[in-house]
């Protein structure tokens, strides 16, 4: 008779609650359903899915532990575990424009690092003759080789006779050979215009490409394109070659992405770095503007760029960047 009394009890006090709970449980059910959330836990479910809750939370412990055991026999890559890592000395370097002025330096800067180095020219054979001559004079390996950028059945001709000159496939191609040519809205020509535009832009994509074919059947390599802050900021009387050198970006950029992961190529985007040889002049003007809008113009120098050059050799993470070396002045 106690025990009919207690459970009479029980459903006395508890009906209300069931009545209650029921119908709300049942529309929370429903309304999580219609949002595609899981049915939730019923109410008289709630207990064993504690337990079991508890249970798979002490197999998680032990397997995590034994997880950790296994995987602290695994590290990470180390950089020098990528599959193309970064150049070492030894290699094989071409440089567009090497004969002169930026281009001279990072011929030399690279044949300090144990490259051999290609000194491409076009106009100035002397120069190239003459930076070639005082890198082997040095102790480095150096050749003079002639290219004509604006001419594409010359440059299948180029990259052979670079081959058996410097005895193997290019690891590294810098183009740094470029028209800077005034283009007055005036009395612009189209011919001195389409001459800058195969030089500065068209030359250098079809180079990077038959290049990258050889680079990609050895064992890579990368490719680096010296651009200018005038690829991203207009320069007045300059306009055709602002957009050449607004083209080697996004070449530089897209070339990244396809030719990836066999071959690298980023680009370096130099400031007021060098004066112009003309002492007076348009030119001389420019740089010396140029100069005086930089927050670091007393740091002005090439050997900038050609530390940019190693540190991308050095970077085998990076692809399709624009390193700026202008001391500041894309800030301004």
């Amino acid at each position: 008779m106690w025990n009919g009394f207690k459970i009479a009890i029980a459903l006395i006090l508890g009906f209300p609650f069931i009545v209650i709970i029921f119908p709300i449980w049942m529309l929370y059910s429903w309304s999580e359903r219609r949002a595609g959330r899981p049915t939730p836990y019923a109410p008289w479910e709630i207990w064993n899915h504690a337990k079991s809750v508890r249970k798979s939370t002490k197999r998680l412990v032990v397997t995590t532990m034994a997880e950790t055991e296994t995987e602290a026999r695994w590290t990470a890559p180390t950089a020098t575990e990528t599959p193309f890592p970064a150049l070492s000395p030894g290699g094989v370097a071409l440089v567009t424009g090497g004969g002169r002025r930026l281009g001279k330096t990072i011929c030399k800067d690279l044949a300090q690092l144990g490259f051999r180095v290609g000194v491409v020219y076009h106009r100035s054979q002397r120069s190239a003759e003459e930076s070639a001559a005082e890198i082997n004079q040095a102790g480095g390996d150096a050749h003079p080789i002639f290219l004509n950028l604006a001419d594409p059945t010359q440059i299948e001709d180029f990259l052979n006779e670079s081959e058996y000159l410097l005895g193997k496939v290019p690891d590294l191609l810098i183009h740094n050979a470029a028209l800077f040519q005034p283009t007055p809205m005036e009395d612009g020509s189209w011919d001195e215009m389409t001459s800058m535009i195969q030089v500065n832009l068209q030359g250098p994509l079809w180079l990077s490409l038959q290049t990258a074919q050889r680079m990609a059947r050895h064992r890579g390599g990368q490719i680096i394109t010296i651009c200018d802050i005038w690829g991203e900021r207009p320069l007045k009387g300059y306009t055709a070659y602002s957009a050449t050198k607004a083209g080697l970006i996004m070449t530089t950029r897209s070339l990244a992405r396809e030719l990836a992961p066999a071959v690298r190529v980023n680009a370096i985007a130099p400031g007021a770095i060098l004066p112009p040889d003309e002492t007076t002049g348009q030119r001389a003007a420019a740089y010396h503007q140029l100069l005086a809008h930089t927050p670091l113009a007393g740091q002005a120098d090439p050997s900038a760029v050609t530390h940019a050059i190693r540190y991308l050799l050095a970077a085998h993470y990076v692809t399709g960047e624009i390193l700026h070396v202008d001391g500041g002045r894309q800030l301004l």
